[in-house]
């Protein structure tokens, strides 16, 4: 009959391992912890020798990474940090900026250069579907221009300022500018003011009567007529004005008729980001 020993209870996750034979010396080291075993485990037993002792090494321990973050569980100390996250070593989230200003940190935005007011999800993108808050025809979340004044006519492709309405026209052969027209000058003026990173080409034009080098020479009289009073009224530096005359290269109308003509014997502002 098998000589038995009875076994406390034991957690599920202990491995026994088997080596060697133990004296009865040992077994009372360690009769706290009491093992069944039998004596026809040992081959040899005789005298002190009997059965070997079982020994007990317990499981390594395996962990999950429930948050996805790269740290175990075991170890996490923030174990819900939000999917991409940065973390540090002990799973917690890092501190870091929010560089284009969209209320999503840097470590969470998956569209970092997100044009500025525009709309955007959790992770940082703008929403699929928005408006054109300044009707230029350019959504709110590509505008990079997102107030665009209403003098501008043309916008780029990011819903800034292209062209700017200053259509200042002018009695045939003069230069002169009529008073009438210092209100579109001194509007221009602010415009320019508000948004000091831009320069403007002012363009001079003519209609076709006259000799063509003539009206190349008009031209240039009125864009620089104009660039002038842009600057003395408008408080706007000369630096970032250029007078260009186009002569009578670029009609907006028809100058086979009289009312052609007063259209195009004009002045116009293109900006220059």
């Amino acid at each position: 009959m098998l000589n038995m020993i009875k076994i406390s209870a034991v957690a599920a996750a202990l491995v026994l391992v088997t080596t060697g034979c133990s004296t009865k010396e040992d077994l009372k080291a360690v009769s706290d912890t009491q093992f069944f075993y039998t004596t026809h485990h040992c081959p040899v037993h005789s005298g002190d020798s009997v059965c070997p002792m079982p020994q007990v090494k317990a499981l390594e321990i395996v962990d999950g990474d429930d948050d996805a973050d790269g740290v175990l569980n075991s170890v996490d100390k923030c174990p819900g940090t939000v999917p991409y996250q940065k973390v540090d070593a002990t799973g917690c989230a890092v501190v870091d900026g929010d560089d284009d200003n969209d209320g999503v940190l840097n470590s969470m935005d998956k569209c970092p250069g997100t044009a500025a007011g525009a709309q955007v999800d959790a992770s940082g993108c703008a929403v699929a579907i928005d408006g054109d808050s300044d009707k230029d025809g350019v959504k709110d979340s590509m505008d990079k221009c997102p107030a665009t004044n209403s003098n501008v006519t043309k916008v780029d492709a990011d819903g800034c300022a292209a062209e700017v309405n200053l259509i200042i026209n002018f009695e045939f052969n003069s230069s002169t500018v009529k008073e009438d027209s210092l209100a579109d000058i001194l509007s221009f003026g602010y415009f320019m003011n508000e948004h000091t990173s831009y320069k403007a080409n002012i363009e001079g034009h003519t209609d076709s009567s006259g000799p063509a080098e003539y009206n190349q020479m008009l031209s240039q009289k009125r864009a620089q007529a104009v660039a002038d009073l842009i600057v003395s009224e408008g408080n706007v530096d000369a630096s970032r004005l250029q007078a260009i005359g186009k002569g009578e290269s670029s009609p907006i109308a028809d100058n086979a008729t009289r009312a052609g003509r007063i259209e195009n014997r004009r002045t116009e502002a293109h900006i220059i980001k």
